[in-house]
């Protein structure tokens, strides 16, 4: 009885979805998706159920048709966008322009470029999950996941150029040691550095450019190029942390003028007699190491994926 009714449940949510034919919307794949978790239970309670296996083939197949039908449409924005970009880089030599840094709007363009060919190789491999043998989904995943590198390696380089405006320059050669020689308090930044807000900032960006930058390489191992814009970020981010941990601990031994830079004990008079205390033996430094990109070089498996920062939408 449990399996006729959940049989029935079935057709009901997925009969407006089982009349489309081409676009999908969220709604329409929630609901053949949830029909066909009902069917899969009622064909456990009872395996000989013909009207559940009927239907079960049929929500299934009408899946495997809304995959591909979106990963096409997701497809086709992504190389409209990519021949408009390649249309106006022509347009710009033929006109003798040089070509200048990314500016906010083509970072944002990037980011969804890569997000778009993400969720056209997600659709595909869902396709493949349920018709392991269906041509159109493997060469629609081929064609995504031929495109994810030199997305990775663009959104990334994006998130390089972002970073190093929110540095506003070069940093300086880091010193040796966090501390001056004779235990005293770290110096503050030079004039003209960046301060622990942008530092911060330029981290968190850092971030997601080592993350795509990674992934770029991990999907092409040979291609140079890639492996030295990841080399270069990782460079970057360790002097973007070294000098962070430095203007923190500078901030640190402000907020506590009174406490002994080296010694883990200190005695101190203040206006009205004297005492003992106890003070931190040195500002504690913020933890902090490189994310190992050991889990990105290598990665790129036939779903593509859908890493990176964040990003919107376009199409």
């Amino acid at each position: 009885k449990m399996s006729a009714l959940l049989t029935k449940a079935a057709r009901e949510q997925s009969a407006e979805a089982m009349k489309t034919e081409k676009f999908f919307s969220n709604r329409s794949l929630k609901n053949l998706e949830e029909a066909g978790g009902k069917l899969d239970q009622a064909l456990t309670l009872n395996a000989y159920n013909k009207e559940a296996q009927e239907l079960n083939s049929q929500v299934k197949g009408k899946l495997v048709d809304a995959y591909i039908a979106n990963g096409d449409l997701a497809l086709g924005h992504l190389k409209k966008s990519l021949e408009a970009d390649r249309k106006n880089a022509a347009a710009a030599e033929a006109e003798g322009k040089a070509q200048g840094a990314e500016s906010p709007a083509e970072k944002d363009k990037a980011g969804a470029q890569l997000e778009t060919a993400s969720a056209a190789a997600d659709a595909y491999s869902n396709a493949l999950g349920l018709s392991p043998e269906n041509q159109k989904a493997k060469d629609g995943l081929a064609e995504a996941n031929r495109l994810l590198p030199d997305l990775y390696s663009k959104a990334g380089k994006g998130e390089l150029a972002k970073a190093e405006t929110e540095l506003g320059g070069p940093l300086a050669a880091p010193a040796d040691g966090s501390q001056d020689e004779g235990g005293e308090a770290p110096k503050a930044p030079e004039a003209g550095q960046p301060s622990a807000s942008a530092l911060r900032n330029a981290s968190a960006t850092l971030e997601k450019a080592v993350q795509n930058l990674g992934a770029a390489a991990g999907l092409k191992p040979e291609n140079e190029g890639f492996q030295k814009d990841l080399s270069d970020a990782e460079k970057l981010m360790g002097e973007v942390r070294s000098a962070l941990e430095k203007a923190q601990g500078v901030a640190a031994a402000a907020a506590a003028p009174g406490e002994g830079a080296g010694k883990e004990e200190g005695s101190g008079e203040g206006e009205g007699g004297s005492g003992e205390g106890k003070g931190p033996g040195k500002p504690g430094s913020a933890q902090s190491s490189l994310k190992s990109m050991s889990s990105l070089r290598g990665k790129g498996g036939e779903s593509g994926g859908s890493q990176g920062g964040e990003s919107k939408r376009y199409w």
